[in-house]
């Protein structure tokens, strides 16, 4: 094994994330730089744990969802 795979075996995951700054700023350029001719999704991949913005992410999909009918007329959202 390498020193740098050596390395990276060591790594132990730990904490949490804050997802809603992420989130929101990935929801704001969408919003920002929608078109019809490329593709307007966020990905969000985790492992479900945020750290202390739970509701705000909450809200910011229940907004999203709100407004998906709006920005899907002649979009995909």
């Amino acid at each position: 094994m390498s020193k740098q795979e050596a390395r990276i075996q060591m790594l132990q995951p730990s904490g949490g994330t804050e997802i809603f700054s992420g989130l929101e700023q990935g929801y704001n350029e969408i919003l920002h730089n929608i078109s019809r001719s490329q593709v307007n999704h966020i990905i969000l991949l985790t492992d479900g744990r945020t750290y202390g913005d739970e509701d705000n992410c909450i809200s910011l999909a229940k907004n999203a969802a709100s407004r998906a009918s709006e920005l899907a007329s002649g979009y995909w959202f």
